[in-house]
């Protein structure tokens, strides 16, 4: 069994004030800037929510402002969809925990890791497929669904796939009109 042992603070490697100074700069510089990426994605949201005639807050609010946000591409039963294949896979993958020893070394933990029957945890690796593709297809069906809810085309669908946050920004400030008709 090991016990405590001490370290030789002589021999610990710092940081010079020159590096310091650059590691605190380059955080604050990226902490800042998520701030400022954050900030936009909550206003374009707020802005996306007030054309389609809801409340700027409810984008706000987690899974509320998701479901909203469905309800304005008229995708609500998607939303469900989304919802249920969450918490399908969440059930799927909880069925069987990896055991874990805190305190085994790492070469006990690659001894346990040989012996594992591995087929035991189909359910969670099926879970965790299931919850990747239904959000997936989810979100492809949601880009899709909101582009034409405001009169876009597949470019708008790309650009709500791979860059929602500058793509919802474009659709609350630009010229694009929400089409009332979409909400059933």
């Amino acid at each position: 069994m090991e016990y405590l042992t001490t370290t030789n603070l002589d021999s610990v490697n710092t940081l010079s004030t020159s590096e310091a100074a650059f590691v605190g700069g380059f955080v604050g510089t990226m902490t800042i800037a998520a701030l400022v990426f954050a900030a936009l994605v909550i206003i374009g949201q707020w802005k996306v929510f007030e054309k389609a005639g809801e409340k700027g807050w409810k984008s706000l609010i987690p899974i509320y402002g998701q479901y909203i946000l469905f309800k304005i591409a008229g995708a609500k039963v998607w939303f469900w969809v989304l919802l249920g294949a969450t918490v399908l896979a969440s059930i799927m993958m909880s069925a069987n925990n990896l055991p874990i020893d805190w305190n085994a070394t790492q070469a006990e933990i690659e001894a346990e890791l040989n012996l594992v029957n591995w087929s035991n945890y189909i359910p969670f690796i099926l879970g965790a497929v299931i919850s990747c593709l239904a959000s997936l297809v989810v979100e492809i069906v949601l880009a899709i669904k909101l582009a034409k809810a405001f009169g876009k085309g597949v470019s708008y669908v790309l650009g709500l796939i791979f860059i929602p946050e500058i793509v919802l920004l474009v659709l609350g400030f630009g010229k694009a009109k929400y089409d009332k008709k979409v909400q059933k």
